[in-house]
């Protein structure tokens, strides 16, 4: 199958690994031909190390249009960022004719001008629909202006029409998503599960990454990854931690990743050394192994947000067999998904008393915390690696 993706990131800035060349990767071991167009909206220039698979591997990327800050350029690199991939769409399908499948994912409006050439050009089509446009980005972000959501949305809903297959995270993704946006008649809306590569998570020498960080061989560690931006209650998750520490002195929070929030952490940091630690941005290899070297994975949303999420650095949690403890929006049904496996604890977003009683709660029962480890990383082998969902996006087989 010869198999087109057009995307607005493919790889982590240092070249390791991310979602979408861990999908390609596994398109090109089950023996389809996979063309990759992105537009690297990082503004960060990405590392393409050249492995095995990677050599029959067709990857144009270009940097999304940045003339600085400011309104104006942010309108520019929306309307004309995705443009500059037309051209090599074109002169792909020329050399090697049409494509079986093409997959797009959101929100489609960053790739606007591509995906009609890329439906056009393709017999069959999978959309791959995370974070729901624009309605997720204005509730966290307040940053698109008013007048431009109803224009926004109704662009939005006529590029998802096109696509024959769409999949959303989870069941309340798909719910939310024929709400939204609505279903063409010749659409079918299913769940394909967020996807991972990393299933056997390399064993780790706890002790020494422990002493590495700082971190008592006693202390029950709660970490948290990711990027550090709106929509991920950053503050509450600090205080939390703070009241938690106060009945279990044991109880530590280390945070990785960077973005404008992380003063908020290194604010925190100074006032509760103790409490809170920050390691700033980390390799792939280096973060998993701090993640195994813990004891708890923290997920935490912000409250208020209509569009359910699935967050996927649980899926590092998981493959380290970490509980979770989460606080979540309350149109999310990923805590349903954390009870109905024992895979840790859920609370709504925006109370922070919950969240530190859940983090108490979980850190007093170390056999638990074990069995619910175990029954994450069982829940990932059977939803989540990437094998098993890249055939749900190739249409040879369906979710259970």
């Amino acid at each position: 199958m010869r198999i087109l993706l057009i995307t607005t990131k493919f790889r982590h800035p240092d070249g390791s690994p991310w979602l979408l060349s861990e999908l390609a990767a596994e398109f090109l071991r089950s023996g389809h031909e996979v063309t990759v167009l992105n537009v690297e909206w990082s503004g960060k220039k990405i590392m393409n190390p050249t492995s095995d698979a990677d050599r029959s591997l067709t990857l144009k990327s270009v940097e999304a249009i940045d003339f600085g800050g400011g309104k104006f350029s942010l309108a520019c690199r929306w309307i004309f960022s995705s443009m500059k991939i037309v051209p090599a769409l074109i002169m792909d399908v020329v050399r090697r004719g049409k494509y079986d499948l093409f997959v797009g994912f959101s929100p489609c409006v960053a790739v606007y001008a591509a995906i009609p050439i890329g439906l056009f050009l393709s017999r069959d089509s999978c959309l791959v629909y995370w974070d729901f446009f624009p309605i997720h980005n204005q509730e966290i972000s307040r940053k698109i202006p008013s007048p431009a959501l109803p224009v926004l949305k109704k662009l939005e809903a006529a590029l998802t029409s096109g696509f024959r297959r769409v999949g959303c995270m989870s069941r309340g993704g798909v719910r939310f998503f024929e709400a939204y946006f609505g279903r063409s008649k010749r659409q079918s809306i299913e769940v394909v599960p967020i996807w991972t590569s990393i299933i056997e998570s390399p064993q780790v020498p706890r002790a020494s990454i422990r002493e590495m960080h700082g971190i008592g061989n006693d202390s029950i560690v709660f970490i948290f990854g990711g990027q550090l931006v709106a929509g991920r209650g950053i503050a509450e998750m600090c205080e939390a931690i703070i009241l938690a520490h106060k009945k279990n002195n044991r109880i530590k929070l280390i945070v990785c990743g960077a973005g404008p929030l992380s003063t908020i952490v290194l604010d925190y940091m100074k006032k509760y050394g103790d409490v809170v630690g920050y390691v700033g941005s980390l390799s792939r290899n280096d973060y998993l192994g701090l993640v195994g070297a813990s004891d708890v994975g923290v997920v935490c949303t912000v409250a208020e947000v209509s569009a359910p999420s699935f967050p996927s650095k649980s899926l590092d949690y998981f493959s380290c067999r970490l509980p979770i403890v989460a606080s979540l929006e309350a149109v999310s049904d990923f805590g349903e998904i954390i009870s109905r496996y024992n895979m840790g604890i859920s609370c709504l977003a925006g109370n922070v008393k919950d969240m530190a009683d859940s983090m108490i709660s979980i850190a007093e029962n170390e056999e638990g915390m074990r069995m619910m480890g175990e029954n994450g990383y069982r829940y990932l082998r059977e939803f989540h690696a990437v094998d098993k969902v890249a055939r749900l996006i190739t249409g040879e087989c369906r979710v259970s």
